[in-house]
């Protein structure tokens, strides 16, 4: 976690984006467009039907779901607790939405 926060701060600014998942699965093409404009990476409607025939391709997936034990939880959230307050997460896993 450590490595990440140092790596992130010699990344510039303008080509760095966090992208936080629920985002990322709630508006894919959207999520992607913004990555697209945010770090220039050229003109998104040259991609965006390329995008929307992989989103409508893909649109039966669900993610697996997977129930850690109350320890592992503990663990976890110990261990990137500074990622769960920055981003607004619950210390439980099993809630998937940000407070």
């Amino acid at each position: 976690m450590a490595a990440q926060e140092t790596a992130g701060q010699r990344i510039p600014a303008d080509d760095l984006l966090e992208i936080r998942y629920e985002d990322l699965i709630s508006d894919i093409a959207g999520t992607v467009e913004t990555a697209y404009n945010v770090l220039k990476l050229g003109e998104f409607a040259e991609v965006r039907p390329l995008i929307d025939e992989y989103v409508a391709a893909h649109a039966d997936y669900r993610a697996n779901h997977y129930e850690p034990s109350e320890e592992l939880q503990a663990e976890i959230y110990n261990r990137w607790r500074p990622h769960f307050e920055r981003y607004g997460y619950e210390p439980s896993l099993t809630r998937t939405t940000p407070t």
